[in-house]
């Protein structure tokens, strides 16, 4: 445990984090925030239901209601979306209100966080790790991003509309970076820096490059790079392929998200 920070408290910043991030790729990439009456709603300007995220942030808001919503605004704007939960029983009634409403559970990623700096390894042969920087960074970023998540379904546009505006991932609490194998872009990901802990997310690496230990490799970039801006500990939520290698290099779950996804 973190000294001075209990399990509820990692629990609560790292999904405070978590909200944070959604909220910063939406309004840094032109997409749009709604906030009110205990319900968080974000969008990216593309319609799959990836990054068209919503959340409860009140217990008290019944569950039939939050979905209502949610499905209100997300149809003014023409797209799908996701409804995020925790994969506990605080959140079994929106589970039950979203399986009446026609909503599908899609995925449970565990969430999970490591409280200190991951030791340094040798790079892989032939590979240079840069802090993106430039314009032409973040173009090799989103391409990254793009071709890799393209294994779970995800159309390509999703991540180029993400990172379609430099601000997305140049700012002084946003900080990406890319693995070059030969010169060419072959890896990324970025840590967020909020409520005094990094968030990770969009660890990516093109399919004809896995196997490298390229993920590892930017993971622990990004997580120490979160260490050396002052984050308390580093949090990310688990893709099926990420979670084995996350484990082997110190994270731990602490809880777990289920996302239930409509489809406009």
């Amino acid at each position: 445990m973190l000294r001075g920070m209990n399990e509820r408290e990692i629990r609560e910043v790292s999904d405070l984090n978590y909200r944070e991030a959604l909220r910063e790729m939406s309004r840094r990439s032109g997409g749009a925030v709604s906030e009110r009456d205990g319900l968080l709603l974000t969008a990216i300007r593309h319609p799959h239901p990836t990054m068209n995220t919503a959340i409860r942030l009140d217990s008290e808001l019944p569950a039939a209601t939050a979905i209502e919503r949610a499905r209100a605004f997300y149809d003014q704007l023409g797209h799908s979306f996701g409804f995020a939960t925790l994969a506990d029983p605080r959140d079994d009634d929106l589970r039950k209100a979203g399986a009446a409403a026609g909503l599908a559970e899609l995925m449970s990623p565990p969430a999970m966080v490591v409280e200190q700096p991951i030791p340094e390894a040798a790079l892989p042969n032939g590979v240079e790790v840069r802090i993106v920087e430039t314009d032409y960074d973040v173009r090799d970023f989103a391409d990254v991003a793009a071709r890799s998540w393209c294994t779970y379904g995800l159309p390509r546009e999703v991540p180029e509309a993400v990172f379609a505006k430099g601000a997305s991932v140049l700012a002084p609490h946003i900080i990406g970076a890319i693995a070059y194998r030969e010169n060419r872009a072959v890896a990324c990901a970025l840590v967020v820096l909020t409520h005094g802990i990094g968030g990770v997310y969009w660890v990516s690496t093109v399919e004809d490059a896995r196997g490298l230990g390229l993920g590892e490799t930017i993971t622990r970039t990004v997580t120490n790079v979160g260490f050396e801006r002052g984050a308390r500990l580093v949090s990310l939520q688990a893709s099926p392929m990420g979670e084995p290698i996350y484990r082997r290099m110190g994270y731990r779950e602490i809880f777990k998200y289920t996302t239930l996804i409509a489809v406009s």
